[in-house]
């Protein structure tokens, strides 16, 4: 490191006193600062853009924008995931699901089991358990499960596994659902 005597610091101390002052610093910041127009982040942000697909558009970073949010006064929303279901979702294994994966894909959907009652023997009672049943094999398909309560559920099961002699009617159970779906009060959980 190179040696200056107190006379050459005092000179250069000095000398940055009268460069560097409060004018000097904002011209600094402004020939650095990045250009962006204050009206178009509150529109963008407003629309529903969150700061880092606006800093995405205008070729800067979430911090920057950030920052000129805070600097203009815009107010900002709460950091929150949206829209995370389906295939929107960068987890969504579609049809590799498990079938716990599945079967919490048709409650989302319909809601739990125990508001409808079992669609094979018609039992209500609030303190039984009631399960979406997988009607065909087809896991993937939210359209192929009914309620059922527990029993009827394991009865389903064992009669589809051993050759579907002793099912009930599948396509009875579908139409319940079928009009469920269908029914004014349910309009939006109706499918594509």
């Amino acid at each position: 490191m190179k040696y200056f005597s107190e006379e050459t610091r005092k000179k250069m101390s000095d000398a940055a006193k009268r460069r560097c002052n409060a004018t000097w610093r904002k011209q600094q910041s402004e020939a650095r600062a990045t250009k962006i127009d204050t009206e178009l982040v509150r529109n963008m942000y407003n629309a529903g853009m969150s700061q880092t697909e606006i800093a995405k558009v205008l070729g800067t970073t979430q911090k920057v924008i950030h920052k000129h949010m805070k600097n203009h006064n815009i107010p900002t929303r709460p950091a929150s995931k949206r829209n995370q279901f389906g295939t929107k979702n960068h987890m969504w294994k579609d049809k590799s699901a498990s079938i716990k994966a599945f079967h919490k894909r048709v409650e989302k959907r319909f809601g739990k089991a125990k508001d409808y009652g079992c669609s094979i023997c018609g039992k209500t009672d609030e303190d039984a358990w009631y399960d979406w049943a997988n009607l065909s094999g087809n896991y993937y398909d939210i359209n192929d499960y009914a309620p059922m309560c527990r029993s009827c559920h394991r009865k389903y099961d064992v009669g589809r596994k051993n050759g579907g002699n002793n099912l009930p009617c599948a396509y009875d159970v579908l139409k319940r659902i079928a009009d469920f779906v269908e029914s004014e009060e349910n309009a939006e959980f109706k499918t594509d």
